[in-house]
């Protein structure tokens, strides 16, 4: 999700959707619709934007030059690109920055000419992966992630990272490395220049970092009875949310103390990504909806989810993660379509095809027996698996331990 004004904004999903917004949310127009899975989107002006994806033999980036209407992809960008695009900050009219990716390599590509053409930045002698990057301006910015400083494969032994650098990439220190085990920063929210938050997906406990002086230094803070963070805002110094695969939670004091919150009507889970503020009376959050939030009604947000965007595909987490040796996989179909099923392993490659066919209207399961499509037993590590049905489709990733 991206707005570049207060009711002129952008949505991506993992279907390979555009769909924009000239009135705040309260109408929408699928603008484009590309192969694979958008995992970012970022404006530099209401004309000129990039996109990026998670790969799967689909270009990794797009850009247009007319607000969406038209989207072209790179085909040729710098030996040592990412395989996947997590993560784009627009630094002014000219700088752009993205990163990935969610399991390595630590890759940033950067242009310096409005996206004409790309430099690819080598950060694996600080970072195993890189997910979300926020820059103030062309030369200081943010990058978060997870160690060690390898390409990853098995999350449980990643730990939190945090990266600054002050001369455009050139160089970059280390801010925050994180102790525990399978947990690595998500989403990164500036309230102001100085004020900054981090979320910390993890599947053992959630946490946050909190920054009072633009990054230098970070603090931890525990979210109680929530895990897999992944969306933080913050209106104020004292007011924010927090939301992921999991339950949603509020703060009203800096993030100290948390209670659980429900965002939306969604059953279970908010799914939220990502929050964007402007100023301290208007907020939106992306995840399975759009949810719109104002100073003048804090207390009743949800009952301010602006209109659904079109029926998806409910992907649900797989059970269990970590597993060994077999783990379901939950979907929900909201009309008979045909369904494609494939696993792929942390390096993008297709593991198993695990269905091709047709499937009515429902709840649906799946075993995936931890076996490739030759029936070798795979080993211990990340992967992911997507579901498509029809023009709907939606991925998530799952851990292999032995």
């Amino acid at each position: 999700m991206y707005f570049v004004s207060p009711n002129k904004g952008w949505v991506v999903n993992s279907t390979g959707q555009i769909w924009h917004t000239e009135d705040g949310g309260t109408s929408w127009e699928m603008q484009a619709q590309l192969s694979g899975y958008i995992r970012s989107i970022e404006f530099a002006d209401s004309l000129h934007g990039w996109a990026g994806t998670l790969g799967f033999d689909v270009p990794i980036l797009f850009r247009t030059q007319d607000g969406g209407r038209t989207w072209t992809p790179y085909q040729i960008l710098p030996n040592g690109s990412p395989p996947r695009i997590c993560g784009i900050s627009v630094a002014s009219d000219s700088v752009i920055y993205a990163c990935g990716a969610f399991d390595g390599p630590a890759v940033i590509l950067k242009s310096e000419d409005a996206g004409e053409s790309w430099q690819a930045m080598d950060l694996r002698a600080q970072a195993g992966t890189l997910i979300d990057v926020h820059f103030f301006s062309p030369d200081t910015g943010i990058v978060v992630g997870g160690a060690p400083f390898q390409q990853i494969t098995d999350l449980a032994k990643l730990h939190a990272v945090v990266l600054t650098t002050t001369d455009g990439g050139a160089s970059w220190q280390v801010r925050h490395a994180g102790t525990n085990d399978g947990q690595w920063g998500w989403k990164i929210f500036f309230r102001n220049r100085q004020d900054g938050y981090v979320s910390m997906e993890s599947g053992a406990m959630g946490m946050i970092l909190r920054t009072a002086d633009g990054g230098l230094s970070w603090t931890e803070q525990i979210v109680a009875n929530n895990r897999r963070l992944q969306a933080i805002g913050f209106f104020d110094e004292n007011l924010g949310w927090v939301g992921g695969h999991n339950v949603s939670s509020v703060t009203t004091d800096g993030g100290n103390t948390w209670q659980t919150t429900k965002l939306s009507d969604l059953p279970q889970s908010d799914g939220l990504n990502r929050f964007l503020a402007f100023g301290d009376s208007l907020m939106y959050a992306s995840g399975r909806k759009i949810l719109k939030y104002s100073r003048d009604n804090v207390t009743s947000v949800a009952d301010e989810a602006v209109p659904q965007l079109p029926e998806s595909l409910l992907l649900l987490e797989n059970h269990p993660n970590p597993f060994n040796p077999s783990t379901t996989i939950s979907y929900t179909l909201p009309r008979r379509a045909p369904v494609r099923i494939r696993i792929y392993n942390a390096l993008g490659q297709t593991v198993r095809h695990l269905f091709d066919g047709v499937q009515n209207t429902g709840e649906k399961t799946i075993l995936w027996d931890g076996v490739d499509d030759h029936g070798q037993i795979q080993s211990s590590g990340l992967y992911i698996y997507r579901v498509d049905a029809g023009k709907l489709a939606e991925s998530n990733t799952m851990l292999l331990v032995k």
